[in-house]
């Protein structure tokens, strides 16, 4: 291989052999220079050709892939047994943690299952190792599933009209109690749900349109940018809404951009809901102490990042600095 530069771009392009010794025999004749660049090109793209239909002659097939062989997977299999014993000392981790960990280890090795693919035509057999489609550590399952959610909700879900995305965080001791709570977690995402609909329907009347719809999707996110427990929501909200005719054709119309105001107004009226709900399940603390439960807590001092609960002070763990 040679690299050459190309004048008339002024990269260095790549070159074979052949294109080196046609030159050469070229310059060597009475051709002109445009002809021997016309040659040379002829030569260049007539061996592009011949490239690439030898690289579609190649039968490409399924290559597994091997995940003992990747740096998460050995650190799992290393300190996993550790991790247990660790926890086991200060009151143990959630059952779907140490599942999820035991599934990683299985997922796609051929000793924990497989599924057998045979050729009718030529008898040919192929073994594919089984998944653990777990959601949070294997990153092969994971990254299958976010693509297959991705294709369904752009594909078969959201119209094509304008999406805004709304994120909605939550007070320390509500997220954590979420993070356990999968009932309390729905509602309220119900109520996210139900102040961002109220909000576009009162803009539809405005406009004269009482019976207007709006749709969303949701998707929970789990963890903040340390790998700490910090339950929001992100939600893809369509920005405005549909409304039907005289004639009866389905319209979308756009609604405007909110302001500060807009902002503000929508945290408080989701607030307020959540707050009646907490009422009526009966969570709310105490009356004898001033603080709500929509008041973060107060963080300790720094020193606190040494115990294994940083996460619930919404520390990171890096020492008393």
């Amino acid at each position: 291989r040679s690299v050459l530069p190309d004048r008339r771009s002024g990269w260095a392009c790549w070159r074979p052999p052949a294109y080196r010794r046609r030159t050469r025999r070229f310059a060597r004749s009475k051709y002109s220079q445009s002809r021997l660049r016309a040659a040379a090109r002829r030569l260049f793209f007539s061996f592009r050709m011949e490239l690439s239909a030898a690289h579609a002659q190649v039968p490409l097939g399924y290559r597994p892939r091997d995940p003992t062989g990747t740096v998460l997977y050995g650190l799992v299999a290393e300190h996993h047994a550790t991790f247990r014993q660790v926890a086991s000392e200060v009151g143990g981790v959630a059952h779907f943690v140490d599942d999820a960990f035991e599934r990683f280890l299985r997922c796609g090795i051929l000793a924990h299952g497989f599924a057998r693919f045979s050729c009718g035509d030529c008898g040919h057999d192929h073994l594919v190792a089984l998944s653990c489609k777990g959601r949070g550590l294997c990153p092969s399952c994971g990254g299958r599933r976010m693509a297959a959610l991705t294709q369904q909700v752009m594909e078969a879900t959201l119209p094509h009209v304008p999406v805004r995305q709304w994120v909605l965080s939550l007070p320390y001791p509500l997220r954590y109690r979420l993070a356990y709570d999968q009932s309390l977690c729905t509602a309220v995402h119900r109520a996210l749900t139900a102040a961002l609909r109220a909000r576009m329907r009162d803009l539809a009347r405005g406009r004269g349109e009482p019976d207007a719809q709006t749709g969303s999707v949701t998707f929970v996110q789990r963890y903040g940018g340390g790998l700490n427990l910090n339950l929001h929501f992100h939600l893809l909200g369509l920005d405005g809404w549909f409304y039907r005719c005289d004639d009866g054709e389905l319209r979308f119309e756009v609604a405007p951009a909110p302001t500060q105001a807009d902002v503000e107004a929508l945290v408080l009226d989701v607030q307020a809901r959540v707050m009646r709900l907490l009422e009526r399940q009966g969570l709310l603390e105490s009356t004898r102490t001033t603080r709500s439960p929509t008041t973060p807590r107060r963080c300790r001092p720094a020193t606190r990042a040494r115990s294994p609960s940083v996460s619930r002070w919404g520390l990171l763990g890096a020492g008393p600095s």
